[in-house]
């Protein structure tokens, strides 16, 4: 079995809140969304992309990943 993970796990009152993927260039979703989203109990995911001023909502499931380049997501956490 492959090992599957996420790159970041952001917590709210210690419970899963946000998974979060770093890719450099893939714009669809990871499939270890797909895999673990369920699992966290999360209703949404974040996947940070490499390239500038890209936005993209998808829906897998009943969740919500949002697809974003670097430069348009990264200011929120700072």
């Amino acid at each position: 079995m492959k090992h599957v993970k996420f790159d970041f796990l952001i917590t709210k009152d210690k419970l899963p809140w946000l998974p979060v993927e770093v890719k450099l260039s893939e714009r669809e979703p990871s499939p270890n969304f797909k895999i673990f989203m369920k699992q966290l109990n999360c209703s949404k995911g974040l996947q940070i992309t490499n390239g500038e001023d890209y936005l993209k909502k998808h829906k897998i499931e009943d969740f919500e990943i949002i697809v974003a380049s670097a430069d348009r997501v990264l200011p929120y956490f700072v």
